[in-house]
């Protein structure tokens, strides 16, 4: 990821390398995307927490399945 974000010098994009426990959330964001998470609904409040309003989280549940979620 950060190897695309360089080569289209994409300055607004922001990539977290750490576990979603060890994060602040500050509602800044206004698309996320997350893979791999065990246990979503447990998680689900926190990452939203990080979205602005009129937000996406796009949610890579499995192959072939991606979950699209906007915060009203």
């Amino acid at each position: 990821l950060k190897t695309v974000v360089g080569r289209l010098n994409l300055a607004t994009v922001s990539i977290i390398e750490e576990r979603l426990e060890y994060i602040n959330p500050i509602p800044e964001y206004d698309i996320i995307t997350v893979r791999a998470l065990p246990r979503w609904e447990k998680f689900r409040k926190k990452i939203m927490a990080f979205l602005k309003p009129g937000g996406i989280l796009i949610h890579y549940e499995k192959r072939g399945v991606i979950r699209q979620i906007e915060k009203s």
